[in-house]
């Protein structure tokens, strides 16, 4: 069954405001994520990823990409009061958030990590209190410093919304 989608481009300089709203109509529906990568060509269309898991693949096409997962309000008792959390896939071939802590984008201490891995990427889970605006805001600098050819720090956003 095919998720519903839908898919923003945007440049960093201007307020992400789709990208936040997107994320206050996931979390309100304890479902959802939102992928964002950079901008490749201005006509590039967002490569979709399945499902949030999407960014353990070690197929990954090259390009870094975040993944913003809802915190999830239990509509299955495991999943229950889960909070938010925040992926990276990368190519960088390093555990990347000791290089992100030295080029000045230091995680917030109250991020957990769950997983640092040279082929897996990193997985943090967000505290219930984090700031949607810090989050997108940190999420954007990543992938800035992880992207080689980013054409002028445009970005694409895709939105996945099950029913």
């Amino acid at each position: 069954m095919a998720v519903p989608t839908t898919h923003h481009k945007f440049d960093a300089s201007a307020e992400p405001v789709w990208v936040l709203a997107a994320m206050a109509s996931c979390s309100a529906s304890g479902a959802g994520w939102i992928n964002i990568q950079p901008s490749q060509d201005a006509s590039d269309d967002p490569e979709p990823f399945p499902a949030p898991g999407g960014w353990f693949s070690s197929t990954a096409s090259g390009v870094p990409m975040v993944t913003w997962t809802a915190p999830q309000q239990g509509r299955k008792p495991s999943s229950a009061g889960k909070l938010a959390t925040l992926g990276i896939q990368h190519g960088a071939g390093m555990r990347v958030l000791p290089w992100l802590r030295e080029r000045g984008s230091e995680r917030p201490m109250s991020w957990r990590v769950l997983a640092d891995s040279p082929r897996r990427g990193v997985v943090l889970e967000l505290p219930a209190d984090a700031d949607p605006t810090d989050v997108v805001r940190w999420m954007l600098a990543v992938l800035a410093l992880l992207s080689r050819d980013a054409i002028g720090h445009r970005f694409q956003a895709t939105r996945f919304a099950p029913a």
